[in-house]
């Protein structure tokens, strides 16, 4: 089967003879299957329907509005109704348009010269998510649990959405850009200790009479969280 892209448009008799040709089967009845397939979405948009690999079909309620036509600038009112959204999943998405790292960029900003004119903007210059990172052929991004503190890995094209963290089952979202000190972030630079000060006369309290949260003990990390990154796919169903 050619999978090359053709130039001209894909047309309905295109897919009958395609989904025919791969089922082994007549493109009376593949054209019956997927003629079918549209009236069940039609029918369960409502309910919000899935159309598996493609896209999420469900019903939204739009409020009243005002709008302007932009030839007469005419003030129209859009009164409350109910309308048809189309989302395409996010492995649609990767699928057909893939983002991969480097779609991101940090923005810094030049110092501007003393001798400068007044009012003159400082420069910008543009510096690649991934620079200073390892070398990443899969296209991933890591970062923490806010949580538990586990480190996880997931595709860059899952950037943005939210999920599960797979140690502790809270609410994670996750970032465009690695977090430093992960698998796939910068490392950060070693830090001096501070110099040792002398110690106080006596340990500092609360108003509770408690030690201030600052002084606390820090529970060690689970067994999960040291020296191991759980991965995450992107799921069928976004």
């Amino acid at each position: 089967m050619n999978t090359t892209p053709k130039k001209t448009p894909y047309l309905k008799s295109d897919l009958i003879a395609e989904l025919a040709e791969v089922a082994d089967i007549p493109k009376t009845k593949a054209e019956a299957v997927l003629n079918q397939l549209a009236q069940i979405a039609y029918r369960e948009a409502h309910n919000g329907f899935t159309v598996p690999g493609i896209c999420k079909l469900d019903v939204v309620k739009r409020k009243e509005r005002r709008a302007r036509l932009p030839h007469s600038g005419q003030w129209i009112l859009i009164g409350a109704h109910k309308a048809l959204r189309t989302r395409p999943l996010k492995r649609a998405s990767h699928a057909v348009a893939p983002r991969m790292p480097g779609l991101v960029q940090y923005i810094e900003y030049e110092p501007v010269p003393e001798d400068a004119a007044p009012g003159t903007a400082p420069k910008e210059k543009m510096v690649s998510s991934t620079e200073g990172q390892p070398f990443n052929p899969e296209g991933l991004v890591s970062f923490r649990c806010g949580t538990c503190g586990q480190e996880i890995e997931a595709p860059f094209d899952m950037a943005g959405s939210a999920s599960q963290c797979p140690a502790c089952n809270g609410r994670i979202e996750v970032p465009y850009v690695s977090e430093p000190s992960t698998i796939w972030g910068r490392a950060i630079p070693e830090m001096k200790p501070p110099a040792p000060s002398a110690a106080p006369t006596s340990e500092p309290t609360s108003a509770e009479g408690t030690p201030p949260l600052n002084s606390m003990p820090v529970p060690p990390p689970s067994e999960m969280q040291m020296g191991r990154t759980i991965r995450i796919e992107l799921p069928d169903d976004i």
